[in-house]
């Protein structure tokens, strides 16, 4: 994908340079899509879906994160920096326990107690 200033995306300069060594036709056999998917990636018209990107990673080492803008990284670590804050500070719910006593000692209604046929 083309942005405003005509700057590629990481991942789409990395495919163009695998393509330069093959060809779309065997880039595309060996993530299993169509031809035409590898070409839509290339001019920029789309990106990879999650999928898709997962089997470049693995097959080409193109990781994920080279699909995405500078916004979009700014962005994407911003949700994840707000997101571990948020986990961080506020207390765990009864579904969120991991253990049958942090459930029996949280509070509310406790468990009873385990008997042999718990398992």
């Amino acid at each position: 994908m083309l942005y405003p200033n005509g700057v590629e995306l990481p991942g789409q300069q990395r495919l163009k340079d695998l393509v330069d060594a093959s060809s779309q036709a065997e880039v595309a056999k060996r993530i299993n899509c169509k031809q035409q998917a590898i070409s839509r990636w290339l001019r920029g018209s789309t990106i990879p879906n999650a999928f898709y990107q997962q089997a470049l990673e693995k097959a080409f080492g193109i990781r994920r994160d080279e699909w995405l803008s500078p916004a979009q990284k700014l962005a994407l670590h911003a949700l994840q920096r707000e997101a571990s804050r948020s986990k961080k500070s506020r207390p765990r719910t009864s579904r969120e326990a991991t253990s049958r006593s942090e459930l029996s000692t949280g509070g509310g209604d406790a468990l009873p107690p385990r008997t042999k046929n718990d398992a």
